[in-house]
């Protein structure tokens, strides 16, 4: 019956009916090769910036963690034999060094229990 309905019409209405059918097929597969590439470039692009967050955000915490390291190392250098045998006698002497910031810290003594806590 399709057939009975094409063959009713002139060669110019067959031609310009496959050239319609022709166009709307290359603009689809256009549009959707089109929003494919896209999709592949913005996934692309958001592992690319959230790889530069993670990046960020890790030279970020090993920064902290190597000056609160080389904080420890300087209130280590100040601690002494004698201060270890009697943790109370220089407790007002102790300064922090330059850089310090108290952020919830606790002093312990040697069997662990916290003698003092800044928060």
């Amino acid at each position: 019956m399709a057939l009975n309905i094409f063959s009713q019409h002139s060669i110019k209405t067959k031609i310009t009916a496959s050239s319609l059918v022709i166009f709307v097929i290359s603009i689809w597969s256009l549009a959707f090769y089109t929003s494919r590439m896209l999709r592949e470039d913005m996934e692309r692009m958001l592992s690319e910036k959230q790889f530069s967050v993670a990046s960020f955000m890790a030279a970020t915490v090993n920064d902290e963690l190597d000056e609160r390291l080389r904080l420890l190392e300087e209130i280590s250098k100040q601690i002494t034999p004698a201060l270890l045998r009697n943790p109370g006698k220089r407790k007002g002497d102790n300064k922090p060094p330059a850089g310090h910031r108290p952020d919830g810290t606790f002093n312990a003594g040697r069997q662990g229990t916290a003698s003092g806590s800044r928060v």
